[in-house]
């Protein structure tokens, strides 16, 4: 089992932001001297690593130290706006029955499994390549917060149906490219937080777990999904 903490924040009284305009705001304010905010190295180039600190559409949220360093900048942070915050205690640990969660806005590939992805055409091992992915979605962030899981024993199966929100694109030095989302219903033998963010993009909204708490799913099949191709 590991602890960790949670702190939430919303601005109260400021226009609405997307999550990216969030991430603006934030730094301007505090002249980018914090990496943990932007994930930025001074040198040149990001840091590969789980963001600390996340955005969302009605604000930001900090995990362990960056928590720690959004509670520094409260003054700063109170000089602009009201604020509501909340700190939950938070635990992860393994569990004997699997737990049904949810991931929206889910961006699972970078560009050597997306790859793979447009290779594979069957329904089967497409469902294996995002099980995987979404397993070391998950290893990634037990290790971010201090737990480590055995090897090989953690189990993740995707359910119902297998939602293809679209494509988004982004901008790299090279290029335009197109990053396909996905909305996702998984069970998993592991006790995650509501509200952290797994896949690419985290630090700016995408990919936010939910407890799965609608009605019993019916149809416990994976769904095939369209293979659409961007040029």
């Amino acid at each position: 089992m590991a602890q960790f903490s949670i702190l939430s924040i919303q601005p109260q009284n400021l226009p609405y932001r997307t999550p990216q305009q969030w991430r603006s705001w934030l730094n301007d304010l505090t002249e980018w001297q914090h990496d943990l905010l932007h994930n930025h190295k001074e040198e040149g180039g990001e840091h590969y690593r789980y963001p600390m600190v996340q955005y969302r559409h009605n604000g930001f949220c900090g995990i362990n130290e960056g928590g720690t360093l959004l509670m520094a900048l409260l003054p700063l942070l109170l000089a602009e706006t009201q604020l509501s915050m909340d700190m939950q205690r938070e635990e992860i640990q393994m569990l004997t029955q699997p737990k049904q969660y949810r991931i929206i806005n889910w961006q699972p590939f970078h560009a050597e499994n997306y790859q793979i992805w447009q290779e594979t055409n069957g329904i089967i091992e497409r469902i294996d390549l995002l099980q995987n992915i979404l397993t070391g979605h998950i290893l990634g962030f037990c290790r971010s917060v201090g737990f480590e899981i055995p090897d090989k024993s953690l189990k993740v199966k995707l359910i119902g149906s297998l939602k293809e929100v679209g494509y988004k694109k982004f901008s790299t030095q090279n290029a335009d490219l197109w990053r396909l989302t996905f909305d996702v219903l998984f069970e998993a033998n592991i006790q995650l937080p509501q509200g952290i963010g797994l896949g690419k993009g985290v630090s700016k909204g995408k990919g936010i777990l939910l407890h799965q708490i609608s009605a019993p799913i019916k149809d416990t099949r994976v769904k095939p999904v369209s293979a659409v191709h961007k040029n």
